[in-house]
């Protein structure tokens, strides 16, 4: 399913890949469920992070 995806991931990617809203997404970054870097005002998530946090669901 990620094999599709670069190694680093948006999260307009996140959008695509998980069934859940925006709203939601942002919640599971912003409260570091979801592991994710920070550039700037810029979120990257490493495909490694998502991957975590599927196995941990």
């Amino acid at each position: 399913m990620l094999e599709d995806y670069k190694d680093v991931l948006s999260v307009n990617d996140l959008y695509d890949i998980l069934p859940i809203g925006r709203n939601n997404i942002y919640k599971l970054l912003n409260s570091n469920i979801i592991k994710n870097i920070r550039v700037g005002n810029k979120i990257i998530i490493p495909k490694q992070y998502l991957i975590d946090f599927l196995q941990s669901a």
